[in-house]
């Protein structure tokens, strides 16, 4: 008989605390380089300055959090919530950005591998197990967002409040790696969280929509 582990809310919720790659890396010098490396995919000049930084939010926002990020999460959810571990798996497989550089696609898989280990102890969760085994066998990578995703679903947290914090933590994590010499000050980072946030609302909504 297979163990039954309690899921709680809190749980969840910490475990999405730290799954954006550069949230987890803040600081370090790995972030910094997957930062450099999704600007010059973007096309975008280098941040160096408050223009520069509000420039790529806008540009990551539109190009890369709206249109694929945010869906990848959504469907990791919609598949994790029918117990369709094939169809994650092979979701998984075709989810390639166009834009996103091959070292944010690193720091991608190695985040949601590391938050996957944390689910093994979950042996009643066969979504959880089976797409595990799959990353560990090279048979999908483990993309951060779906994992994300996967973790909505486990612990019943809400959706329309989780993409809204995989969006603020997403945002969070490049205003806050910036340069210590032009660093925003509270209220400025206020600012463009709220900005972000109304950006992003209408996705969010829609794919709610979707899933009622």
């Amino acid at each position: 008989m297979l163990e039954r582990t309690p899921l709680t809310q809190a749980t969840g919720a910490r475990l999405l605390g730290d799954l954006h790659p550069l949230a987890c890396q803040l600081g370090s010098a790995e972030s910094l380089v997957t930062l450099a490396s999704l600007v010059a995919s973007l096309e975008l000049p280098s941040i160096d300055n408050r223009v520069g930084l509000h420039r790529f939010l806008r540009a990551y926002i539109n190009r890369m959090l709206i249109p694929f990020e945010l869906p990848a999460v959504y469907q990791s959810f919609l598949y994790t919530s029918k117990s369709e571990v094939r169809e994650l798996i092979a979701y998984d497989q075709r989810l390639l950005s166009p834009i996103a550089s091959p070292e944010f696609m690193t720091a991608s898989q190695a985040v949601g591998h590391t938050h996957l280990l944390h689910l093994r102890s979950l042996k009643d969760q066969r979504v959880a197990r089976r797409y595990l085994d799959a990353v560990e066998k090279g048979e999908a990578h483990g993309w951060h967002t779906l994992v994300y995703g996967l973790v909505l679903s486990l612990y019943s947290l809400p959706l329309r409040q989780g993409l809204a914090a995989f969006c603020r933590q997403t945002v969070q994590g490049f205003i806050r790696s910036a340069p210590a010499c032009f660093q925003l000050d509270q209220a400025e980072e206020d600012s463009l969280l709220d900005e972000s946030r109304a950006k992003v609302l209408p996705a969010i909504e829609a794919l709610v929509g979707q899933w009622r």
